[in-house]
């Protein structure tokens, strides 16, 4: 049999997120603390390593033994709530699934099937009754899938024996739905499966809302909820890609495609595109900057610009957002609610209310590298294009971690690969700044943490000084020359007031201000 992640998490105790992995309670001694670790390989689907010592031989024995004990039997009710009959799921002596029904008649097991139980939806009742309440349907494959989203919260059916057997019959009972949520199996039989309901379900004349959604990243809903990932980020089906390939690997593309159908310059979401780009579409922003040299106030000033029909920041154009931004104010909040009200405060709280935007107030409640989908599911759920980390050190625990930074950029990348903008604001090491030259390996924390950004800037300068140097330390197009930029402490603002060369003599001689 081939053995999976997933299926391997499903038999194991105690699983729970580490890293890119996982780890859980090794089932082949007795274990206190989980010291199971399990991840997908490079070269196979499932590799296993228990930190006590157990060879892998005899945790995968332990797996398979609580594999062949696993019998699941799935009730099948019709619309009054009696029992009408079931599909019992077991395994053979190689570990693969195998499906049987039986039927329920005058009060005894049959060893067959019948036609009721073959054209009752699963879950019938529980089904009617989010009907009658408007609440959405999802239709799935099998009844584990439906299991698992009832386990949700959600309300879920399928058909008896699998794919392909979805008939007239089954539609009839969700005529009066509001809407229905197809998930199809990412194979071509799930393609063809989730199809046949669609027309199925029109074909009775059904006024709901229908979508078919499907996973990028596994094979069924189980699979996707079990690797970490959410509903939010299922696919939605469109109805001419019905004879494509399914979507294991949606990002694949052709090559004309990808050379063709890209930009031919460099976009800017401040700069002038394909010359002096601070921050490119789709690339991120990192800014850089000892503590109190001003990285919050520049944030603050591109969110700004961001909300607002038409601006600049130090002197480049900024594209404004056209879905909103979200502002995740995680280190010290009050002292940015207090900096944003000098800039803010000019508008009026209607007015600003009228702009849009939102403020994540207060500490992070995850750490964001643990759930790399998490940062793309805030984003996607509040609706916004563009998102503001202030700072990195409170989205990430542990920035130094190789690993941890390498999941941050993960969750950056799932962002930037769905048009969601990302600036992050970070220290700098202590060693670093306040005069000295900062250069891209005085940004606080493993090299990850910038290797995926577009661009990466830096502000130095003392704790509120008057005047800060802004280096361009990695250029997604062309490099852009060191500015002194003039600081106003009391209104916010950042002001260019010319090129470092021009102002050697003012951080090299003696001077009063």
């Amino acid at each position: 049999m081939k053995w999976t992640l997933p299926l391997a998490l499903s038999l194991v105790d105690e699983a729970h997120k580490n890293g890119e992995g996982w780890k859980a309670i090794c089932p082949a001694h007795p274990d206190v603390n989980p010291s199971l670790s399990l991840r997908h390989g490079d070269k196979q689907e499932l590799i296993l390593k228990c930190h006590a010592g157990c060879d892998y031989e005899a945790v995968l024995a332990e797996l398979t033994q609580r594999l062949y004990e696993q019998r699941q039997e799935y009730i099948y009710k019709d619309r009054t709530g009696s029992t009408i009959g079931k599909v019992v799921r077991t395994y053979d002596d190689g570990g693969n699934k195998k499906f049987f029904q039986n039927a329920y008649i005058n009060g005894e097991w049959l060893n067959k099937s019948s036609s009721e139980l073959k054209t009752t939806p699963y879950r019938l009742p529980q089904t009617l009754r989010a009907i009658d309440n408007s609440r959405p349907i999802f239709i799935v494959e099998g009844e584990k899938d439906a299991d698992t989203l009832h386990s949700c919260g959600r309300t879920a059916t399928c058909n008896a024996g699998g794919g392909g057997k979805w008939s007239i019959k089954h539609s009839e009972y969700l005529i009066d739905a509001r809407k229905i949520y197809i998930i199809a199996d990412n194979d071509a039989a799930g393609y063809d499966h989730a199809w046949k309901v669609y027309n199925s379900l029109e074909e009775v004349g059904t006024e709901a809302e229908i979508k078919v959604l499907i996973s990028p990243y596994a094979k069924d809903i189980s699979e996707h909820l079990a690797l970490g990932y959410s509903l939010k980020e299922l696919k939605i089906l469109k109805r001419e890609d019905a004879e494509n390939e399914p979507l294991r690997f949606p990002r694949v593309i052709s090559l004309a495609s990808f050379v063709f159908d890209s930009p031919p310059e460099v976009p800017a979401i401040w700069g002038h595109n394909g010359k002096t780009v601070l921050w490119a579409d789709g690339q991120g922003l990192v800014i850089v900057a000892p503590q109190g040299a001003g990285k919050t106030t520049l944030g603050i000033l591109l969110l700004e610009s961001l909300i607002s029909e038409s601006s600049t920041v130090l002197g480049f154009p900024i594209r404004p957002s056209k879905r909103g931004v979200l502002y995740m104010a995680m280190d010290r909040s009050i002292q940015i609610a207090t900096a944003m009200r000098r800039r803010f405060g000019k508008y009026g709280r209607e007015a600003l209310a009228e702009r849009g935007g939102y403020v994540w107030n207060g500490p992070a409640e995850e750490d964001f590298s643990r759930q790399p989908g998490l940062l793309l599911e805030i984003a996607e759920y509040f609706k916004v294009d563009t998102l503001f980390i202030d700072s990195l050190k409170d989205a990430v625990l542990r920035p130094t971690n190789e690993e941890s930074a390498q999941s941050w950029n993960r969750a950056v990348q799932l962002c930037t690969a769905e048009g969601i903008q990302v600036c992050v604001l970070n220290h700098i090491v202590k060693r670093a700044g306040h005069g000295e030259p900062i250069n891209i390996d005085d940004s606080y924390g493993s090299n990850w943490l910038t290797a995926g950004m577009g661009s990466v800037l830096a502000l130095n300068g003392g704790p509120y000084s008057s005047f800060l140097e802004l280096t361009h330390l990695k250029p997604p197009a062309n490099l852009l020359e060191s500015l002194i930029v003039q600081r106003n402490n009391k209104t916010g603002a950042l002001t260019v007031i010319g090129d470092s060369s021009d102002w050697t003599w003012f951080f090299t001689e003696p001077h009063t201000t």
